[in-house]
């Protein structure tokens, strides 16, 4: 579950047990037990009528973050609206001129084959369906830390708060957050 204030109900997050910065680093059981988790996902959010969006954002820093993907659901309708916004909000981010292509189009590859390793990228996956988009970020100065959070802010019509000034929850509030996604999506 995310530290700070979720964006949607439920919205979670996968994180590997080992130490890795980002998806262009795991090696093949790492990944495969990852995308076997957004599978289970995928199927427990069906389960409530729900569609997932699998985020992802590495900025190559000197800090060594542990990677996660955030795991957003949302309805049927945001979610068929969502590939328009992220598209449309990568291709207007950073620079006018960019070094690499603003948009990469995941339709027939993963972002472990198709973002070179040790480039800072945001990338997002609309359900398992194949595609998505990925993004190379040339100036972390330039791309907002809370990306995902603007677009799909923006696809909801959330509070300003929620997007921008994530409150940080306490261990409390984590907890019962966990709980109540068991709840909800595990028991479900």
């Amino acid at each position: 579950m995310p530290y700070d204030t979720a964006l949607v109900k439920n919205h979670c997050l996968i994180c590997p047990v080992l130490h890795y910065n980002c998806s262009t680093l795991l090696d093949e059981e790492v990944f495969d037990t990852i995308e076997s988790e957004k599978q289970f996902l995928v199927e427990r959010f069906a389960k409530l009528k729900k569609r997932v969006l699998f985020v992802e954002t590495f900025r190559n820093t000197k800090k060594f973050f542990h990677m996660y993907i955030e795991c957003i659901p949302m309805g049927r309708s945001a979610f068929s609206e969502a590939p328009m916004f992220f598209k449309k909000a990568i291709m207007e981010s950073e620079e006018e001129w960019s070094m690499n292509k603003k948009l990469v189009d995941l339709k027939n590859n993963d972002v472990r084959r198709t973002i070179p390793k040790g480039l800072s990228y945001f990338t997002v996956q609309f359900g398992l369906d194949p595609g998505g988009f990925a993004h190379v970020i040339e100036d972390a100065t330039l791309f907002p830390r809370y990306f995902a959070r603007q677009v799909v802010g923006g696809i909801l019509d959330l509070d300003d708060f929620v997007i921008h000034r994530p409150k940080a929850l306490s261990k409390e509030q984590q907890l019962e957050n966990v709980d109540r996604f068991k709840k909800d999506v595990l028991n479900s």
